[in-house]
């Protein structure tokens, strides 16, 4: 047999690092060295992450001055996936926004918390990232405590906040949700402990 005459030399350089700028609610924000592949939830990672005053809803990715994505951490804390995610490159800047709503469930739920939720989001979106109702907890009287607006807010009023009962059966039956906004603490019970034989 004849002797190889052709050679192929392949050699991998190694991939340079980008510089992004991150912005906002950071707890070490401006100019951070990351990997060539690195995407949003690297960034994050490498600047410290995101401080409590912080959005885990809304972070936004800005390119030659054009927002180009924005990425809601949720999917990626509740389900595990992040289809958002992006590939970051050079000179990219990541704008982390203040919360837009804190909101405590506590109660008779897999994982109680509190929660930033979407103005179009409510009792139905909480209680899923929650990771849903225990199997003990009552649907009859799920408890929300609200803060009065300050515009609702009168000289003379004694009570700067309200309590609801809601009946999450009712909700569930007619396919609705109920709003939640800023402040709301929400407090679902568990059932008697009544057996019946």
């Amino acid at each position: 047999a004849n002797p190889s005459t052709a050679f192929i030399d392949v050699s991998l350089t190694q991939l340079r690092p980008v510089s992004v700028t991150v912005i906002g609610e950071s707890n070490t924000p401006g100019p951070h060295l990351i990997s060539g592949f690195a995407t949003v939830l690297n960034a994050l990672y490498a600047s410290g992450g995101i401080k409590t005053s912080g959005s885990l809803r809304e972070i936004k990715v800005y390119r030659n001055n054009e927002l180009i994505k924005t990425v809601d951490l949720y999917d990626y804390i509740t389900k595990g996936s992040l289809d958002e995610d992006i590939r970051l490159m050079n000179n990219d800047i990541i704008f982390i926004p203040s919360r837009i709503s804190s909101i405590e469930l506590s109660g008779a739920v897999r994982n109680p918390a509190i929660f930033e939720l979407k103005p179009i989001e409510g009792l139905d979106q909480i209680i899923s990232f929650a990771g849903g109702l225990l199997a003990t907890a009552s649907l009859k009287n799920v408890a929300i405590q609200r803060i009065i607006p300050f515009r609702q807010r009168t000289e003379n009023g004694v009570y700067d906040k309200t309590i609801t009962s809601v009946n999450l059966s009712d909700l569930y039956q007619n396919n609705e949700n109920y709003a939640l906004y800023d402040g709301d603490q929400v407090i679902i019970s568990s059932i008697l402990e009544k057996v019946l034989n």
